[in-house]
């Protein structure tokens, strides 16, 4: 729902509760003056009656009984009834009914054969005047009282009922007809006010909206315009200068995200660099003790250095490329790669740098494709094995350090299985291993195993990780088989 209908919808909905509002007032009102005017209607009636009957009772010289009652009043009860235009029973002093207006036998719609014994009891308490119980549900009025002999004794018990009437004018329906042609305009004044003023505040509100939804923070900034200097305008007076604000600090922001990625592109390189340089300076040296040595496979070492150090060299030239053209990631050139050769290539840089490290293999004797750039590949490859190695130097308890690799080869997959024997990782940081500049070496730079990761995905493949903290990890990945030979799991 929008502002403006919401609005709009409050002031009618204000407008309703203030008309039933004076409605219910003018109807309680309304009820109150019929109720006070039926009351002193009836109280009028019964003094004319009370006068009308002290005439009759004074024509009789004799004592006034119960069987001489009715008699006096056998022909003026009816004309009381008329004059008067209500009901009119008389009881004797204990109650019980002598004669009554209304023709027929009495009943609770007529009048009671006894009076109440609630209304008896207080006027035998010397209440002058009683009303009794609305026999009708609320259409008549009724009042009980004693009229007295010459004497001061109780002659009779007087029940006088008449139907009610509305106040002269007509009553609330005669008023609510009266204010239904003002409530009907102010109706329609109120919809017209509302309409014009939430369309004068929700248009510069609009305005704003607009402004704010064409906002382009590569390009210049375009204030919005309000002429007027009230709520709305003070609200515009604050969106243009946060808007200066923001361009600003957006430029500053390019500006140190500019510098900052040089840092973060030479933080990469140099780390990527590192990884096959330490174990090739290694591996000069062993290949120097075993000239001076005169190791009798010294040419045997010395071709397998060249191959590994040829392949490492070509990784570096790669790597040197790919942050020429970082968007080459984009667009990795994938093949099918023989897996085995690369993952040999990549152990036996840290084989020949003479580490004291126990190696186990279990690969399948057959060769393996996947799909992967083999450079790539190999970079992956060197992280992994890099980060084992350190693992297990980290470990300051003398343990003899294991680096377990194992493929295991699927339908259309394969897995390839680095476990160390490691540090570990903590499962607080376990989840954050990826992050790029997320690391849990004193001098690691956080990006290796961010940079395992992309070039994971750029191949169609995973990485994950399993680590027990003190006993080591286990790193996963995943890549998709291509057409070639291999056994399956």
């Amino acid at each position: 729902m929008s502002i403006r209908l919401r609005v709009y919808l409050s002031m009618l909905l204000l407008l309703v509760c203030s008309l039933l509002g004076t409605g219910y007032v003018a109807f309680r009102y309304t009820l109150k003056q019929e109720e006070v005017y039926n009351q002193q209607r009836l109280e009028r009636k019964e003094q004319a009656v009370q006068r009308s009957m002290q005439w009759v009772l004074e024509q009789w010289p004799g004592t006034l009984t119960d069987s001489i009652i009715p008699l006096l009043f056998s022909d003026k009860i009816c004309e009381l009834s008329d004059v008067h235009g209500l009901d009119i029973a008389l009881y004797s002093p204990a109650g019980e009914l002598l004669i009554s207006s209304v023709p027929g036998k009495p009943s609770d719609s007529t009048a009671r054969m006894e009076v109440p014994a609630v209304v008896l009891s207080s006027l035998a308490a010397g209440s002058s005047r009683e009303e009794g119980e609305d026999l009708d549900f609320g259409k008549h009025v009724q009042a009980y009282w004693n009229h007295f002999d010459a004497e001061g004794s109780v002659a009779t018990v007087v029940n006088v009922r008449y139907e009610k009437r509305p106040v002269d004018g007509g009553g609330f329906w005669m008023f609510f007809r009266q204010l239904a042609p003002v409530y009907g305009m102010l109706f329609l004044a109120t919809s017209a006010l509302g309409l014009l003023l939430t369309r004068a505040i929700v248009g510069p509100l609009r305005a704003l909206r607009a402004g704010m939804q064409a906002l382009d923070l590569k390009g210049p900034t375009v204030p919005l315009v309000y002429p007027h200097r009230d709520a709305i305008g003070q609200l515009v007076m604050e969106y243009n200068r946060l808007q200066r604000e923001l361009q600003a600090r957006v430029e500053q922001l390019a500006k140190q995200e500019r510098e900052g990625a040089w840092r973060e592109m030479a933080i990469q390189v140099a780390h990527e660099v590192k990884n096959p340089l330490t174990p090739m300076l290694l591996g000069v040296q062993q290949l120097e003790k075993a000239r001076r040595d005169g190791h009798p496979d010294f040419d045997q070492r010395l071709q397998r250095f060249a191959e590994m150090a040829r392949t490492q060299i070509q990784a570096l030239s790669q790597i040197a490329e790919d942050f020429r053209n970082v968007s080459q990631w984009e667009t990795l050139q994938l093949h099918p790669t023989e897996l085995l050769d690369s993952l040999r290539r990549s152990t036996d840089l840290f084989l020949l740098s003479g580490t004291c490290v126990t190696w186990n293999f279990q690969l399948p004797e057959a060769p393996l494709h996947v799909w992967a750039s083999p450079l790539h590949l190999t970079r992956v490859f060197n992280n992994l094995l890099n980060n084992a190695l350190e693992a297990i130097s980290e470990a300051s308890d003398g343990r003899m350090g294991m680096v377990d690799i194992e493929v295991v080869v699927y339908e259309t997959t394969c897995e390839v299985r680095i476990k160390d024997n490691g540090v570990g990782i903590t499962p607080e940081r376990l989840n954050y291993i990826f992050d790029p500049y997320f690391t849990t070496k004193a001098q690691g730079t956080g990006l290796g195993l961010a940079m395992v990761r992309a070039i994971m995905t750029q191949m169609g493949g995973t990485i994950g990780v399993q680590s027990e903290w003190g006993h080591g990890s286990v790193f996963t990945l995943t890549l998709k088989r291509a057409p070639g030979t291999g056994g399956l799991a």
